[in-house]
């Protein structure tokens, strides 16, 4: 919330600075002069869910905590913020709802879990506080019967969009699909890793090639940094192997989360799209499985809005919320 309420009302800029001086505990750490009591106000008690659900005998599928009981209700949260400066607690009063609007809190809250909103806060009111973000935003068509059926939604659509999908059905990445029509687009990694890894290569269906053949780029960086990648070795369905992942230059990256971020509103699902922090462009990354590797670079460039209007144009799944 600090670093939000800073950059909204611009309280570090140049011709703002000495002015706002008492507005923060401490200016050099950026530290807004509030403070917050946080009042669980719901009835009942919050459980731990189980990483994931049993689907039959190939295996585990489900976004992260998604047999939690938590996620099928509403609990009201009381948040009551003090200080003693009331432009500062007029500027929360004024910017929370859209602070709610933009962030979500807790594990995987890019895909969905942590939504909070203003009680009686209303769809027409979420949009427009979206709108505020100047921050290209999309929705969802197919709507959510609840909670858990919104997490599965968007978990399936993730997987549509980064890494294709096997089951129920097989569908190629997006990604891979946009880079493949994209003049300026590469090809992706998982051929290239197939092309090093022989033992990773499993199943009936057939290499798909851009045409032109294109330069292999780590793409799927861009939508989310991964440890490592799961294949099923061709003489074991039954086990996994794994492929370990890691930034190849001295200026390391742990860490990406995915740009964009999924709103859950009722039954509605929506995505924040933003664009790729600049330092995962043109990035060296080192993959290796047993004794082998090879090193492979992310594109240089990459626009997340002309990708999903690109989805928008050739898929059913999404409309854009102008």
């Amino acid at each position: 919330l600090d670093k939000f309420l800073i950059n909204e009302f611009k309280l570090l800029d140049d011709n703002n600075k000495e002015a706002n001086k008492e507005l923060f505990i401490d200016i050099n750490k950026k530290a807004l002069n509030y403070k917050t009591r946080i009042i669980y106000k719901g009835i009942n008690k919050i459980d731990t869910p189980k990483p994931y659900i049993k689907k039959g005998e190939s295996g585990y599928w489900a976004p992260y905590f998604a047999d939690g009981k938590s996620i099928e209700h509403n609990q009201e949260v009381e948040i009551v913020f003090y200080s003693k400066n009331n432009q500062l607690l007029n500027m929360i009063d004024e910017s929370l709802s859209m602070f709610l609007a933009k962030e979500n809190f807790g594990t995987r809250q890019s895909k969905g879990f942590g939504c909070y909103y203003i009680k009686d806060y209303k769809e027409k009111d979420f949009i427009n506080d979206l709108k505020k973000l100047k921050t290209p935003i999309y929705k969802l068509k197919s709507s959510a019967k609840d909670g858990k059926d919104a997490l599965k939604k968007i978990d399936y659509f993730y997987r549509r969009l980064k890494a294709g999908t096997n089951q129920p059905q097989y569908h190629k990445s997006l990604l891979f699909r946009y880079m493949c029509n994209n003049k300026d687009g590469y090809g992706w990694e998982k051929r290239r890793i197939k092309e090093v890894f022989k033992e990773v290569v499993y199943g009936e269906h057939s290499p798909v090639d851009c045409e032109p053949q294109k330069e292999y780029r780590y793409i799927r960086a861009l939508l989310g940094l991964a440890e490592h990648n799961e294949y099923d070795p061709y003489n074991d369905k039954n086990k996994k192997l794994q492929i370990k992942i890691e930034s190849n230059e001295e200026n390391k990256i742990e860490r990406f989360r995915s740009p964009i971020t999924f709103k859950v509103f009722n039954k509605s699902i929506y995505l924040i799209a933003n664009e790729p922090n600049p330092i995962i462009f043109n990035h060296n990354f080192k993959f290796s499985l047993g004794n082998n590797c090879f090193t492979i670079f992310t594109p240089d460039k990459f626009s997340m809005e002309h990708f999903l209007d690109w989805v928008v144009e050739n898929e059913n799944f999404i409309t854009k919320v102008e």
